[in-house]
């Protein structure tokens, strides 16, 4: 009988890791942990500590265990991602080197992987924040999110859809202390990057109508809510599925 198993070898776990990442898009979490913590174990037993892979898989499982409401457990993941990263810091190794022919731009390269700047770090804050954040723990949360931001402005372009992300986290975080003034500015803030960088019909730029909506709403402004719940509504229906419990959000 032939073994139908995936074959235990590290590229196998891109297939994995692919089909754990699928099953989390629809909602199957407890499988797609399954396909997560296979990837781990296999990573963990081919690849050198430190490696960029494990962090992601590290990050992947805490990103379901959030999901389900196990924060606790989500936290631990993610905690254990940013000591890799702070740790190590040499997420692909020499090997970045052996891509270039000029000893110049291979040292560039590295160097900026070794940074504490690195964007993979700032995945790891914000993913912590978002934990510490369904746990009401603001004061950590926010801290962890302009970490988070400050590293992506730092190494990524003016406009790029992850300082939106983080821009948008800290409006949460401000939405959750009601402190919607605040929370409106980094919610247009993430807007307007969104809109400027991403197709009209994206559901990110929906997301961000739907939170500013949402402020003016909390306000008062109830005519002016409207308008951007109907936006936000028109965008979904536009780019996601009839079914889609964002869309379900904006009735």
């Amino acid at each position: 009988m032939t073994d139908a198993r995936p074959p235990r070898t590290k590229d196998s776990t891109a297939v994995l890791n692919n089909i754990g990442v699928l099953l989390h898009d629809q909602r199957k979490y407890k499988e797609a942990e399954e396909f997560h913590r296979k990837t781990l174990e296999i990573r963990e037993e081919f690849l050198p500590p430190g490696h960029i892979d494990i962090t992601c898989s590290l990050n992947n499982i805490g990103n379901i265990l959030h999901e389900q409401g196990k924060f606790d457990a989500a936290l631990e993941y993610h905690r254990r991602a940013l000591q890799m990263h702070e740790d190590f810091r040499i997420s692909d190794h020499l090997a970045c080197a052996r891509l270039y022919d000029s000893h110049q731009q291979a040292l560039r390269i590295c160097q900026k992987i070794l940074s504490s700047e690195h964007p993979d770090i700032a995945c790891s804050y914000n993913n912590i924040g978002d934990v510490l954040h369904k746990q009401g723990k603001y004061k950590e949360a926010h801290e962890h999110h302009f970490q988070a931001l400050e590293i992506r402005e730092k190494s990524l372009p003016a406009d790029h859809p992850r300082i939106a992300d983080s821009l948008n986290n800290i409006g949460s975080v401000f939405e959750s202390q009601k402190n919607y003034t605040r929370a409106i500015n980094y919610y247009q803030r993430a807007l307007d990057i969104r809109e400027k960088v991403l197709p009209v019909i994206h559901p990110a730029v929906a997301h961000s109508l739907n939170n500013i909506g949402n402020i003016l709403n909390k306000q008062g402004n109830y005519v002016e809510a409207l308008e951007y719940y109907t936006k936000a509504l028109e965008t979904q229906q536009k780019c996601l599925p009839s079914n889609h419990p964002d869309i379900a959000a904006c009735y």
